[in-house]
């Protein structure tokens, strides 16, 4: 995405120390937004983005169309009916295929859309539109348990322990919010902000990696129950802004700089924040003096 010169206001969930938990919060009670949807300035971007990741087959976006049975489709039906009621302004589906009305509802928000199956004792990803994933392949994932996804997350014993309780909790009750955030590099803060991270196009820090290069990556993860479909929703907003314009208060640079000082090992590894901790920490410490960038 080119010519960001101007940075919506942010979800900043850090919490001291860290920890990977699994946590599912109300929506009604998020001091973010209270809205299961959360459109900005910046939509126009979003579609453009996705629409430039759709056309690149080898990024794998859309998972499980071919042959999704009919209640998939109902599933997309009864999403747009909630987000609907809950204020968004969505434009009729026009087609009956499930790809269509994947693709249609997908282009029309800022978050990625994924329709979760509970077979038997296998909660999985049956449907899956994800444009912006966060250093991973949505085809990986596709048809994966809840627990064999989170097997690989660094510090992530809680989340895969925690499986039965999430699944029961995102088919039968809810909605739920829940927020994971990281450090992400890329370009200069005044010119890009990358929201793919697919494999195929994650930038990569380095040695060399400035301030101006670091950006504040947060996820703001939605779930919405049917149960009538033994199915949930999970969108996934993805929010990227330069780690300056996110941690603007000396409060929340306390708080982002005592955070990474908490992390493990396995977890900086994982996320591949070795190299973006460092300038970050400086930039803390001297804009907390009083100092300039």
């Amino acid at each position: 995405m080119q010519g960001q010169l101007s940075w919506p206001d942010v979800p900043f969930p850090v919490q001291a120390p860290y920890e990977v938990k699994s946590d599912l919060s109300k929506v009604s009670t998020d001091a973010f937004s209270k809205r299961l949807v959360v459109i900005d300035q910046q939509r126009p971007l979003y579609r453009a983005e996705k629409l430039r990741v759709l056309g690149i087959p080898n990024l794998e976006a859309v998972q499980g169309v071919h042959n999704a049975p009919a209640e998939c489709s109902a599933a997309l039906n009864k999403v747009s009916t909630i987000l609907r009621a809950d204020g968004l302004v969505l434009e009729p589906f026009v087609r009956d295929n499930v790809g269509a009305q994947l693709n249609q509802l997908a282009l029309q928000l800022q978050d990625d859309v994924v329709i979760m199956r509970l077979e038997g004792e296998r909660f999985y990803p049956e449907l899956m539109h994800v444009c912006f994933p966060t250093g991973w392949n949505p085809a990986d994932k596709f048809a994966q348990t809840l627990a064999s996804i989170h097997e690989h997350v660094a510090d992530g014993k809680r989340l895969v322990q925690a499986s039965a309780n999430l699944t029961a909790a995102m088919i039968n009750k809810g909605p739920f919010v829940r927020y994971v955030w990281t450090l992400a590099a890329g370009a200069s803060a005044a010119t890009a902000a990358q929201l793919s991270q697919h494999p195929l196009e994650k930038i990569y820090a380095t040695q060399s990696q400035t301030i101006d290069q670091v950006y504040f990556r947060c996820e703001r993860q939605i779930t919405i129950p049917l149960p009538e479909l033994n199915r949930s929703c999970f969108l996934i907003r993805v929010f990227v802004v330069p780690v300056v314009h996110a941690a603007n208060t000396p409060e929340r640079r306390n708080t982002l700089a005592d955070a990474l000082v908490s992390m493990s090992e396995a977890t900086i590894q994982y996320k591949g924040l070795s190299y973006l901790i460092p300038p970050t920490l400086a930039w803390i410490k001297n804009k907390n003096k009083g100092t300039h960038d």
